[in-house]
């Protein structure tokens, strides 16, 4: 990932502030993101060539400290099942963060624009990058779930699907919120082991 300097880090901090208030970043314009940063705008220009450069840059930049953070975690927790439930609980809390990666995102418009957003902007690689860490990531708690004997399926690609497909369920009913959480978790972890021993 490249080296942010400190006024960048600062613009990304103003992104995100925005993205916390609620204010859709697909109608914000540089000056409110240089207002929230408490930076002038001329600064922006000096670093970024359009707002969207700057969201792009934002959200690679978020992703990547929220990939990071994600990992050390996972590192320190032990067993399957401890990871799975990290995973679990930290998507849902992600989901619950209005300054989260997600509300980011969601505050960008739909994924058709967002994704306009990084491609007009030849950031697709960047985004692309973020993506394989995210299954680099998930692969090696399944590869840690074979060594250890908790998952029993050989299959890869079935397996790497189903956690997946397990992670995207939990999502779906945390924003629902007609369950708690321990009950969505605990679910999706019954789920996924039916599914792969």
């Amino acid at each position: 990932m490249r080296e942010y300097s400190e006024k960048e880090l600062v613009i990304f901090g103003g992104v995100l502030k925005l993205a916390q208030t609620g204010a859709p970043l697909s109608e914000i314009t540089a000056r409110r993101i240089a207002d929230a940063a408490g930076i002038g705008k001329a600064t922006i220009y000096d670093y970024f060539s359009s707002k969207e450069e700057i969201l792009v840059h934002a959200l690679v930049y978020t992703m990547q400290q929220q990939i990071d953070a994600t990992r050390a975690r996972l590192d320190k927790i032990d067993g399957f099942k401890g990871k799975i439930m990290f995973i679990y609980n930290d998507i849902i809390d992600k989901m619950e963060n209005s300054m989260s990666l997600f509300s980011v995102l969601a505050s960008m418009g739909t994924p058709d624009k967002i994704h306009t957003i990084f491609r007009e902007n030849g950031h697709c690689r960047m985004v692309t990058d973020i993506v394989h860490q995210i299954e680099f990531t998930l692969k090696a708690v399944i590869n840690h779930g074979r060594n250890t004997g908790e998952i029993t399926c050989m299959d890869r690609d079935y397996t790497y699907m189903t956690v997946t497909a397990a992670i995207f369920s939990v999502g779906r009913l945390a924003t629902e919120k007609k369950l708690p959480r321990e009950i969505i978790c605990e679910n999706a972890y019954t789920m996924l082991t039916k599914a792969l021993n």
